[in-house]
C-alpha cells in the first residue's frame, strides 16, 4: 500500500471487549482440564507485590477457581488464605458494586479455607445462562491473612486478586480495587473471513460479480446522514451457520466536493478483529477485482494484524470528487471469537 495512503488511515478506535483475545491461530490461555489451566498472579495491595498464582479451568459442566500461595515473598512472613470470592458475568458492568467500589462480599460464589490454608479452589456451575462456548468475565478475590513470622499469632488482613493489568477495578477516585479476566472456556480463536454488506435473504443483492460469496456496501455520500451495513461472517452460499457479526458504518464529511469517508467495523461481544482491509470507489469495478472476485491485498487501505485483537476500527478515506454520489466500499475483515 502506498504511504501516502497509509498515513491516511484514521486512528485506529480500539475498545478491548474480550480483552483475552488473541491473533487467528493462537491457542487462547485457557484450557478443559486441570492439567493444563489458565494462571494468572495472585496480587495483593493494589498489585505491590504477588503471593501466589490463580488457576481456571472447567471441565464442560463447572468452572474450578483456584488459589494457591506458591509464589511467596522471601520475606519471613507466613501467610494463609482465609477465604475466597468468585463472580462470574457476561458482561463486567454486571459485577457487583457498592457506592462505586467493587464489593467482593457481594460476589455469588465464596468458600472458607481449610488446613492446610495454602490453597482453596472453588467450584461454580456452569448454569445462568452462559455455557462452555461463552466468553466470560470473572473476578476472583481472596481475603488472606500476613502473620510477622512462624509464630506470632497476630496477623495482618489483607485482599488479594487475580491480577490482569488490562481489567483494573477502580473507585469513583480512580483508585484500583482489584481486577477482573475475561475467559473462554476450552477454546481457541476461530477465525473467518467478513465482509460489509447485508444480512440473508437480501445478501445476494450486495455481492460481487464473482463466484465467491464476497459482500460490498453502497454509499451516497453528501447525505449528512450514516449508513450502517452488516458485518458478515462465513459464506452464505454454502454455510448456513453464516451470521452477522457486527456493523460496518459510513459516514462522511464531504463538504464542496472534499471531504473524508469514514469506514467504522464493529464487533458484537464475543467476536474480535485481527485484521482487515478496505477500498472504495466509484464504481464497484473500480475495486481490485478477478474475474469479479475482490483481491483485498491490493486494497488501498489495510488495518492490522492486532494482537491483542480488537473490536473496533476505523478508516479515513478521502473523497474523490469523480464518485458522485455513489461509493463503492468493499469492507473485509479477519473476525474470530473463542
Amino acid at each position: 500500500m502506498k504511504n501516502s495512503k497509509w498515513l491516511l488511515v484514521a486512528g485506529l478506535v480500539i475498545m478491548m471487549m474480550a480483552v483475552g483475545c488473541k491473533k487467528m491461530g493462537d491457542q487462547v490461555d485457557v484450557a478443559n482440564t486441570q492439567g493444563s489451566p489458565m494462571v494468572l498472579p495472585l496480587y495483593v495491595q493494589g498489585g505491590a507485590y504477588q503471593v501466589g498464582n490463580v488457576y481456571v479451568w472447567d471441565d464442560g459442566i463447572d468452572l474450578y477457581v483456584q488459589y494457591k500461595l506458591d509464589a511467596l515473598p522471601a520475606d519471613g512472613s507466613r501467610w494463609e488464605i482465609y477465604r475466597g470470592q468468585v463472580a462470574v458475568v457476561l458482561d463486567p458492568l454486571a459485577f457487583p458494586y457498592t457506592d462505586g467500589y467493587i464489593d467482593g462480599w457481594k460476589f455469588p460464589y465464596s468458600d472458607y479455607a481449610v488446613s492446610p490454608f495454602q490453597e482453596l479452589t472453588l467450584k461454580i456451575p456452569m448454569l445462568g445462562g452462559w455455557q462452555t462456548s461463552t466468553l466470560v468475565d470473572i473476578a476472583a478475590g481472596c481475603m488472606l491473612h500476613r502473620f510477622a513470622d512462624a509464630i506470632t499469632p497476630d496477623y495482618q488482613q489483607i485482599v488479594g486478586w487475580a491480577y490482569d493489568p488490562l481489567n483494573p477495578f477502580t473507585d469513583p477516585n480512580g483508585a484500583n480495587h482489584g481486577w477482573w479476566f475475561p475467559y473462554g472456556p476450552g477454546g481457541n480463536w476461530l477465525e473467518g473471513t467478513a465482509w460489509g454488506g447485508h444480512a440473508m435473504p437480501q445478501w445476494n443483492m450486495w455481492q460481487f460479480p464473482g463466484n465467491n460469496w464476497a459482500l460490498y456496501l453502497l454509499y451516497h455520500p453528501l447525505s449528512q446522514t450514516s449508513y450502517v451495513g452488516d458485518l458478515y461472517l462465513g459464506n452464505p452460499k454454502n454455510n448456513p451457520q453464516s451470521h452477522v457479526v457486527g456493523t460496518v458504518t459510513i459516514s462522511d464529511n464531504v463538504s464542496g466536493g472534499s471531504g473524508n469517508i469514514v469506514v467504522t467495523y464493529a464487533t458484537m461481544p464475543g467476536y474480535s478483529i485481527y485484521d482487515g482491509h478496505t477500498d472504495a470507489a466509484g464504481t464497484l469495478a473500480g475495486i481490485p477485482q478477478a474475474n469479479g472476485n475482490p483481491i483485498p491485498g491490493q486494497f488501498d487501505y489495510f488495518f492490522g494484524p492486532f494482537s491483542p485483537t480488537v473490536t473496533s476500527v476505523t478508516v479515513t478515506i478521502p473523497y474523490n470528487s469523480a464518485w458522485n454520489n455513489n461509493v463503492y466500499i468493499g469492507a473485509h475483515a479477519i473476525v474470530g471469537h473463542y
